[in-house]
């Protein structure tokens, strides 16, 4: 392994953004779509079989967003018992 052939940590980060926002970009068109689209395509029609449920396109997210809201109370309520305020 030679240091100073390698790539600088900047450009290695600027590759990963890159490739996130690509990822995240395609995921939120597949979302939008199933969301927003499927709805409205007649029963049978071949693309729906490219996505699930159009009911789950709202559940998953308001089971993932009330997850993240117990975790985060969860986290507060051990903060709040672990550390005791200090007395005057």
């Amino acid at each position: 392994h030679n240091p100073a052939r390698a790539d600088p940590p900047r450009m290695r980060d600027r590759t990963f953004g890159a490739l996130a926002l690509a990822v995240l970009t395609a995921l939120f068109a597949y979302y939008t779509v199933w969301a927003l689209v499927t709805p409205l395509i007649d029963v049978g029609h071949p693309v729906l079989k490219l996505f699930p449920s159009p009911e789950l396109a709202v559940a998953i997210p308001a089971y993932l967003g009330a997850c993240v809201v117990c975790a985060s109370a969860c986290v507060v309520g051990v903060a709040m018992i672990t550390h005791k305020p200090k007395r005057a």
